[in-house]
């Protein structure tokens, strides 16, 4: 499979002076909200400062693929509210991307769009992971007959890891995004696509 189609998120990390927070949190939902409304949109989330001492700001914005990202990254909207975000925090930011399943273990202390409770995401995954466990063994029976039985689970599992990953996961959650995740909206906050 392309990386093109992998799903990807940006997390960008600011730190920000106390005396600015006000106004950096409104360029931070100002840029969640303009991503909202590109193509191949996901989900934002913004994690403030939970202390008057912390000065860490995160924004991570998610797309469905890399194309997505990078013309959200190549837009004008972006490009004038990174430099407004920039002028208003202590040095340069810290920006870091992740993809695929890495993305379910990027979520932030308080979020704009709030992750799903644990007991939906085991929902999730069985509705993706049964059909899996019902194919792959026919599918792999004319390569895996004759192998032990842990040689044939690990080949099961070579299989299935990047098919869960990469196409089954990121498919099953759009479908159902809009059960798994409950969206608060602060101060004018963010849709979440559907």
């Amino acid at each position: 499979m392309s990386s093109e189609t992998v799903p990807v998120t940006l997390t960008v990390q600011h730190e920000v002076s106390p005396l600015k927070r006000t106004a950096f949190g409104v360029v931070l939902r100002e840029m969640a909200a303009t991503a909202a409304g590109r193509a191949g949109y996901v989900a934002a989330h913004i994690t403030e400062p939970r202390t008057d001492e912390d000065t860490t700001w995160r924004v991570s914005i998610g797309f469905e693929d890399e194309l997505s990202l990078a013309a959200w990254r190549a837009s004008p909207e972006w490009a004038r509210l990174n430099k407004q975000a920039e002028a208003l925090s202590l040095g340069a930011p810290q920006v870091q991307r992740v993809n695929g399943l890495e993305q379910w273990f990027q979520l932030p202390l308080r979020s704009v769009a709030t992750p799903p409770p644990r007991w939906k995401t085991a929902v999730i995954s069985a509705i993706g992971i049964y059909p899996l466990l019902l194919i792959m063994p026919d599918v792999l029976a004319p390569l895996t007959q004759g192998l032990p039985q842990w040689l044939a689970t690990i080949a099961s599992v070579v299989v299935m890891s990047p098919l869960i990953t990469w196409v089954v996961m990121p498919a099953v959650t759009r479908v159902f995004r809009g059960w798994l995740y409950q969206i608060v909206n602060p101060e004018g906050g963010l849709p979440n696509r559907s």
